[in-house]
């Protein structure tokens, strides 16, 4: 709808996965179709059930704080106020 389509090798959503976060799954599908180690991934939340989800399959996090505030994201691997902060380094 938006037309970004092709800016995506895949989508993983709510139709490939049985299990909501808390629960890994949606990040384990998407590590193993990049084929790439968990560890070797990042996942940015702003959800405290998707930062446990991405913790839990093993996966790099950065917390946004667009919905709890830094204290509360304290598990993360980097905490940022917007994808402005966010670079390669």
């Amino acid at each position: 709808m938006l037309g970004i389509a092709e800016y995506f090798q895949f989508v993983v959503n709510e139709n490939h996965v049985t299990k909501g976060k808390l629960d890994p799954e949606v990040y384990l599908i998407t590590v193993e179709k990049f084929g790439l180690p968990a560890g070797n991934c990042v996942v940015i939340e702003d959800s405290l059930s998707g930062v446990q989800a991405g913790l839990s399959a093993g996966c790099k996090v950065i917390g946004i704080t667009t919905s709890h505030f830094p204290l509360e994201l304290m598990h993360t691997d980097l905490i940022i106020n917007d994808f402005t902060e966010i670079n390669y380094e």
